[in-house]
């Protein structure tokens, strides 16, 4: 009795004075009245509020039941969240209640008394946590552990409790702040919870279990070594279940290494690319045993690698230095990186190259063939860089431009070796406009390497791996200018739909049509390449079907046809065109566009000689 009175006592003192002071210095000068400090207040003890009621979520509800028993005063209840008229059960209208505190839209004084939602337990909890927050501030603005990008005029206190508190991330973590009012213990607590917690999906309804797992855990370690017990106690996964599996493994590992390689560690845990989750380093480095017998050295420059390649900015993944336009220097290194010749992971039905940070960190997170070029080129970096971690940035760069340029020359010849494996990696590497046209970095690739269906967009515009590279040789005279010169005066482009194609057309006047040649890759093998040739219909020719359509083609080009002798066509009966009897290499299906184009133009430029 003594000690609630003695509390309750010096509840004004400290409003008046040390909470005030702490509100003070701890305000938003950044916003439009920073002399004020009410917005901090209101918000402060509403996400008071909310972690109060999560963790006594079950109390609420049935205050909420009993009320819903009145159907007059349920319904005023629910105009005061603006969900009148829902016919929602209880666990909804909770969540809508801890939404509208989430804005700091604490309800009337009538429905603070009616729900009991400051009884004395709430004002002892808040009365506690605000001394904590008072003792611990200073030590948390300071903290070098990174928690999100905080504005100027912010401190990371503000951050995590004076402002909108997110379920699933700051709530979570000023809560476990709170158990904590101990200065020399803070820093390892701090890490390690906002480690678990920005790698845990969290959502409002698991907040609870969440706080009562962090709970649980601090009561178990509050007189331990937190990091001894993470490396060596049984118990830690039965107490942090409700955390992501590989992020308490992650922690765990981490504690098992020395005091003098955990500067390294959380210099990249702090990257705001990695946030905590690092468990790329084990994987490219080895078990902590690994990392250990590796030296310190080599954990620094591994850490230098990924934190020079990776990117801050929180929607990219990688550093635009790595990932610019026209020349994508490590998604060609990493396809161009020995067996397996290629990365990613698959998302959804597609093949995915990732796009932005979290398609990346999902990445770094499988176990498939595809993380394996990725390590390779890691220590690759790793092996390249001086004692003394010199211009990181250059020695990656170099590495990348060196496997690029060795793998893309020869590009032709590497084509055409018939015991060549991933041929599919050339076109990859040699052309970076392949990435270009992936938007999203997304394409459809099956079990069968030879249809690689590159995507646009997610729903529509698709292209044949192979065809779109042969498409940017003929389209790009500093890559291929023969093959340029090869269809000058002929138009080429690309059809997106159904298998796809690269096609090239003419319009010649003398005979006042447009001739065209489709050359298609189809997909079985890597020499599968063929071609159609045929006259672009009329509408009136294309409603009369494919007899019309055949007569037409034979009409325009059978004196075409019988000029050619370096490979044999036929009479498709479904589409009436011209195809190629035989499928081609890449190299025979180039030397059978340039026969057809230059027989095209000598036959009917010629034939308009004559008739002059």
């Amino acid at each position: 009795m003594e000690e609630e009175k003695e509390w309750r006592n010096l509840w004004p003192t400290y409003m008046d004075n040390k909470w005030t002071d702490f509100f003070w210095e701890n305000r938003n000068v950044g916003q439009e009245h920073p002399e004020e400090i009410d917005d901090e207040q209101l918000y402060c003890f509403c996400n008071l509020l909310i972690l109060y009621w999560m963790r006594h979520k079950d109390k609420l509800k049935d205050k909420l039941e009993a009320i819903k028993k009145d159907e007059t005063l349920f319904e005023d209840f629910l105009r005061l969240l603006k969900k009148e008229g829902k016919k929602e059960d209880v666990e909804h209208i909770v969540s809508y209640f801890f939404e509208r505190l989430q804005k700091a839209a604490l309800p009337p004084l009538v429905w603070i008394e009616r729900l009991e939602l400051m009884p004395t337990e709430f004002l002892r909890f808040a009365f506690d946590a605000l001394n904590t927050l008072h003792d611990l501030s200073d030590k948390i603005n300071k903290s070098e552990t990174h928690i999100g990008s905080i504005k100027e005029g912010q401190t990371k206190t503000y951050y995590l409790s004076m402002c909108v508190g997110t379920f699933e991330r700051t709530l979570p973590l000023f809560y476990a702040i709170l158990l904590c009012n101990d200065t020399k213990k803070l820093h390892n607590w701090f890490r390690v919870c906002r480690n678990l917690i920005e790698n845990t999906k969290i959502e409002q309804e698991k907040l609870p279990t969440i706080l009562e797992c962090l709970e649980r855990f601090y009561t178990y370690v509050k007189d331990k070594d937190l990091l001894k017990v993470l490396a060596e106690d049984e118990n830690i996964d039965t107490l942090l279940n409700k955390f992501r599996t590989s992020q308490v493994k992650e922690e765990r590992q981490k504690a098992e290494l020395p005091q003098e390689f955990r500067t390294a560690i959380e210099k990249l845990e702090n990257h705001p690319f990695f946030f905590g989750r690092i468990g790329i380093l084990f994987k490219v480095l080895g078990n902590s045993n690994d990392i250990v017998a590796g030296g310190l050295n080599k954990l620094e420059k591994c850490t230098a690698v990924l934190s020079t390649i990776f990117s801050k900015k929180k929607a990219t993944g990688v550093r635009e230095k790595f990932d610019k336009e026209d020349e994508y220097l490590l998604r060609r290194a990493l396809m161009a990186v020995s067996k397996p010749n290629y990365y990613g992971y698959c998302k959804g039905n597609d093949w995915c190259f990732c796009n932005n940070r979290e398609e990346w960190k999902a990445f770094l997170d499988t176990q498939t063939d595809g993380l394996n070029t990725f390590k390779q080129l890691i220590n690759n970096c790793i092996e390249r860089l001086d004692s003394n971690n010199h211009d990181v940035e250059k020695t990656c760069k170099d590495y990348m431009k060196e496997i690029i340029a060795e793998t893309e020359s020869d590009y032709e010849r590497k084509l055409n070796e018939q015991d060549r494996e991933n041929k599919f990696s050339l076109h990859f590497v040699h052309h970076p406009g392949v990435w270009k046209y992936m938007q999203n970095k997304k394409c459809h690739w099956g079990d069968n390497d030879f249809k690689i269906m590159l995507k646009r967009r997610d729903r529509v515009n698709k292209m044949n791996l192979r065809t779109y590279a042969l498409y940017l040789d003929y389209c790009n005279r500093s890559i291929r200018e023969g093959l340029v010169e090869d269809r000058k005066d002929w138009k080429c482009f690309c059809y997106e739909r159904e298998d796809s194609c690269l096609y090239f057309e003419k319009y010649f006047s003398s005979i006042r049509r447009t001739i065209a040649i489709d050359v298609l890759h189809n997909g079985s093998k890597e020499d599968d390449y063929s071609l159609n040739l045929f006259v672009r219909p009329t509408n009136e020719e294309s409603a009369k079907g494919p007899s019309v359509l055949q007569a037409t083609n034979e009409q325009y080009l059978s004196d075409i046809i019988s000029k050619i002798q370096d490979f044999q066509v036929r009479i498709c009966e479904e589409s009436g065109r011209y195809t190629t009897v035989e499928h081609y290499s890449r190299d025979g299906i180039i030397c059978a566009i340039r026969t057809l184009i230059t027989t095209i133009n000598a036959t009917i430029e010629g034939k308009a000689n004559e008739t002059k």
